[in-house]
């Protein structure tokens, strides 16, 4: 296996996370900002800023990009807006610690201190609305949950 530095410097901080979606890649860091960038050209094409705590998971659909950080909060991020955040963060009241983005339902699952959240995307496309079809606060683990998948 062949390790490549892409860019030295591309973070102030340390990345705590990275996601792709086609040609494009993020990476989210413990400076508080998600980087965006072109995978064939190597090059950051923007920084998103929004959370006030490091970010620890990034995860990208087809249609935008989700980052949450150790404060609790996740934002939405729309392509079709040139990376504008679809709306104001939503508070988990828990430090977020992954993300996953289940395709077939079109849920966000979002983790953290002894907690999952199900979201899905608001109908105007403006925010995540927790969903009640699903039992959001589930207590799974004493600790921190560090990882999630979903499959079919």
């Amino acid at each position: 296996m062949e390790v490549r530095v892409i860019k030295e410097g591309a973070h102030k901080k340390a990345i705590l996370c990275v996601a792709w979606f086609y040609n494009k890649f993020f990476t989210g860091s413990q400076d508080t900002t998600i980087k965006v960038w072109d995978m064939e050209r190597l090059e950051c094409e923007s920084e998103l800023v929004g959370h006030p705590a490091a970010v620890p998971c990034v995860e990208a659909c087809n249609r935008c990009v989700f980052s949450a950080s150790l404060d609790g909060t996740i934002i939405g991020w729309n392509w079709n807006s040139g990376m504008k955040q679809m709306g104001p963060p939503f508070e988990t009241m828990v430090p977020i610690c992954s993300l996953v983005w289940d395709r077939s339902q079109q849920l966000l699952f979002a983790c953290g201190k002894d907690m999952v959240f199900a979201f899905s995307i608001a109908s105007d496309g403006k925010g995540l609305v927790q969903t009640q079809a699903w039992n959001p606060q589930i207590k799974l683990h004493k600790d921190f949950i560090t990882c999630l998948a979903v499959s079919k």
